[in-house]
């Protein structure tokens, strides 16, 4: 994947670097133009990796906080490998860094760990493992990652086979024994899922009037309760002092700012 992505900047044909003659080895420092929280610096040394194995690479850890100014990560490599790879790296690093700090600043906000954070799979294709790593740097709590994980029946899946009921038996004649949440929009259809035994149930866009009784309802049958729907900020901590055990946003994922970062490159001796 790395590879394709290198391939479509033009990485293993780069008509700027090649014609330059570099043969040695450079240091490339990736520094931070804000703060924020770190994430993706696998993926960003993997990509320098493919196009020299000697790389090496060091710098801060998953989730580690920085400041403008410090350096995230460092690597050291063929001079062309940093020069033709910087782009693809930079903005896996970017699009990490600034989901693992949204995350973290949400987390906060919230203030209350006992309740988890979730993300959904409001993903960018392709980079769904950046993404997920980068919401567990920032405090987050992963939701399932791929549609063969775990079994979410949605409001089209109800509708589609006939309700609520008919969706559950559909999933254990084929799936027996398999763990089931269904996103429910009312009382009534809440309480049809908790008549079912399911083991998460999902509210979603729910008025506020009527959640605390929701994860009353759920938690006394000991279902998970997750909140969804139209989760900002703002509404974190409030919503958190309901008492649900999760609350999901597909912002954390799909609407993050990049962190702001420079990439410095300079000749490398081993000595130095």
């Amino acid at each position: 994947m790395l590879a394709t992505f290198l391939a479509e900047d033009g990485a293993f044909g780069d008509i700027t670097t090649q014609p330059l003659g570099l043969e040695e080895k450079a240091r490339g420092r990736v520094v931070a133009k804000e703060g924020g929280r770190a994430s993706g610096m696998r993926g960003a040394t993997q990509v320098f990796s493919l196009l020299d194995r000697s790389v090496q690479a060091g710098g801060l850890g998953e989730g580690d906080a920085f400041q403008c100014g410090d350096t995230v990560l460092e690597v050291i490599a063929l001079a062309p490998a940093l020069l033709s790879g910087e782009r693809v790296a930079m903005n896996l690093l970017g699009r990490a860094c600034g989901i693992a700090t949204r995350t973290a600043q949400w987390v906060e906000e919230m203030n209350d760990p006992s309740v988890e954070l979730l993300d959904t799979r409001k993903t960018a294709p392709g980079l769904r493992w950046l993404d997920k790593d980068a919401v567990l740097a920032g405090g987050g709590v992963n939701h399932r990652n791929d549609l063969g994980e775990m079994v979410l029946l949605k409001e089209n899946h109800h509708r589609l086979v006939g309700g609520i009921t008919a969706a559950v038996w559909a999933i254990r004649e084929v799936h027996p024994g398999v763990d089931i949440e269904v996103e429910v929009e009312t009382v009534e259809e809440l309480i049809e899922a908790l008549d079912l035994e399911i083991k998460r149930v999902m509210l979603d866009d729910w008025d506020e009037e009527n959640l605390a009784e929701g994860i009353r309802l759920a938690q006394e049958k000991g279902v998970y309760v997750e909140l969804s729907g139209g989760v900002q900020r703002a509404s974190l901590r409030r919503w958190a002092a309901l008492g649900p055990d999760g609350i999901s946003s597909g912002a954390l994922t799909s609407s993050a700012p990049p962190i702001d970062l420079s990439f410095q490159i300079e000749p490398f001796s081993s000595t130095s």
